[in-house]
């Protein structure tokens, strides 16, 4: 049987080619996992070749975790993290799943204002871009999972956006809600519904929340294909004529997108006869606000997706399609 000697743990650290001031972490990490284990155990007299080979394996696993939770500590230290971000960082990084990994991490921090220095210098490790930055950070503190692979979908979306001459409202609005449907391209018409709205709201005072609001509703209409139906609801909300004219378009791309042809001239009218023949609610024939889902799940066009984040809160307490309109836009729908 190999014995754990000073010697051994030595030789086995300077293998690793790192630092001496990180070997009393990797000799502590070694002696805990030893006395975690069953080889701390009285040593077993009448044990067998095979349960010797077994003391053998566990050994050189033990050696083997050592080294590579060592390694990932002396990294975090390199980076510029505090010792306490950098073992609690290392104690989970072979196990969990990177936002688990991170969360632990920040949370060990007691100091408010020292955790956000600590995500700071995680996140400026994995780009020079201030885009995927604040990307990061933002689905971070949202409690969603695949960080990196999420952060760097949302650049990579928005950028294509942007070069396909979107603007910077636009692409974000795009790029975030494909985001939440983890870049699936079947998505990618539900996101530009969104988007259109999204952006006109912006630039029409509203602010993100509302936003926000404004263009699930159109999502929602669009996933139960109830543009005349849902016309009483919208103007209950939303009846300048922006916002009318907005959904006229709206309504419009959505019937062609599906049916793979313009909407029927008849049906133009009666939908914009619908829209417009109500200037406004008083507030004796307004009805009560349309309650639609926070998160739209397409029940007749979509699949189904769930929320991770609904599943860590109860743990824990090919995309390049073109993204340029071949329509008019707005403007060119309502001059016809």
């Amino acid at each position: 049987m190999i014995t754990l000697t000073d010697d051994l743990i030595r030789n086995a650290f300077d293998k690793l080619g790192i630092d001496e001031k990180f070997f009393p972490f990797f000799d502590k990490e070694i002696r805990e996992s030893l006395n975690q284990s069953w080889l701390s155990l009285p040593e077993d007299e009448d044990a067998t070749e095979e349960d010797i080979e077994e003391e053998n394996r566990e050994l050189s696993i033990i050696l083997d975790i050592a080294s590579k939770r060592t390694i990932i500590f002396a990294t975090e230290i390199e980076k510029g993290h505090s010792e306490t971000w950098a073992n609690s960082y290392a104690e989970q990084a072979l196990d969990e799943e990177e936002f688990n990994i991170v969360f632990y991490a920040y949370n060990s921090i007691d100091d408010r204002e020292q955790r956000d220095k600590e995500l700071d210098i995680h996140v400026n490790s994995l780009s020079d871009e201030i885009l995927f930055r604040d990307r990061y950070k933002k689905l971070f503190h949202e409690f969603e999972f695949d960080l990196h692979e999420k952060a760097l979908e949302y650049c990579e979306l928005y950028h294509q956006c942007i070069k396909g001459g979107k603007s910077e409202i636009y692409s974000h609005a795009f790029a975030d809600k494909m985001n939440s449907y983890h870049g699936n391209r079947h998505f990618n018409h539900v996101a530009e519904i969104y988007a259109d709205a999204y952006e006109q709201a912006i630039k029409n005072g509203m602010d993100d929340e509302q936003a926000y609001q404004f263009g699930s509703f159109f999502i929602y209409i669009s996933d139960e294909d109830s543009w005349f139906t849902s016309i009483i609801h919208f103007l209950n909300e939303y009846h300048e004529d922006w916002q009318k004219e907005l959904y006229l378009y709206l309504a419009l791309k959505d019937y062609k997108h599906y049916r793979k042809n313009d909407m029927p001239e008849l049906e133009v009218d009666e939908l914009k006869k619908e829209l417009y023949q109500i200037k406004s609610f008083d507030d004796n024939d307004r009805i009560p606000p349309f309650d639609f889902p926070d998160e739209v799940d397409d029940t007749r066009r979509h699949k189904k997706r769930t929320s991770s984040r609904d599943e860590l809160l109860d743990m824990m307490f090919d995309r390049d399609e073109d993204f340029n309109d071949d329509d008019d836009g707005i403007g060119g729908i309502l001059s016809k």
